[in-house]
């Protein structure tokens, strides 16, 4: 009862009612810069939680080119074989291990020379570069490298090893691929 005693007052007397309020434009700009913030927030928050490109050899800059003596790193590589065929001839190591510690010294060769980490490459990651050569020595090792009756021929496996590193033209489209700044020696007479 009170209520409609009081709104028919209110409709009786004209200066009980009050006018409408209108609110201040900046109101109106706070609340646009306030959407605005969280927008920029999400933005935010998206952007530094994004999957970010996983770093591989596909998507890595090529390494600064540096001079590098060839034929001192041949050597290396070459005594390297030599000390695994050494250390299997005196029965230091299986011909198994003899296989990786080969390929192994092989990869490293490569990578010495040419900045291709084909050290931490599968064999079918090697296959699928453009060193023929590496992949097909590297796929001549695989099955003497996991036989445990160990039918491959270690010393067979050496000759290999130090005909690919001894190879001239392998070599120079090697390290011309990654390194134009290599000096490769004249190999005795061969061209």
């Amino acid at each position: 009862m009170f209520a409609v005693k009081m709104f028919s007052a209110a409709l009786a007397s004209p200066s009980l009612m009050h006018e409408p309020m209108y609110y201040s434009i900046v109101w109106f700009f706070f609340g646009i810069l306030f959407l605005g913030l969280i927008l920029l927030i999400i933005f935010f928050i998206l952007y530094t939680t994004r999957k970010k490109p996983i770093k591989s050899l596909s998507n890595l800059k090529p390494a600064k080119p540096q001079i590098k003596d060839i034929a001192a790193i041949r050597q290396k590589y070459l005594q390297m074989v030599d000390e695994v065929e050494q250390r299997f001839g005196t029965r230091k190591i299986r011909a198994a291990r003899a296989h990786q510690e080969l390929s192994l010294v092989v990869r490293l060769f490569y990578t010495e020379v040419s900045g291709f980490h084909a050290e931490v490459l599968t064999l079918s990651d090697i296959k699928r570069s453009k060193n023929i050569k590496l992949a097909n020595l590297i796929n001549k090792y695989y099955p003497d490298e996991f036989d445990c009756l160990e039918h491959g021929s270690v010393l067979d496996s050496a000759r290999k090893a130090r005909e690919l590193i001894m190879d001239s033209e392998a070599v120079a489209k090697l390290s011309s691929v990654n390194n134009p700044n290599i000096s490769l020696p004249n190999q005795g007479g061969k061209q």
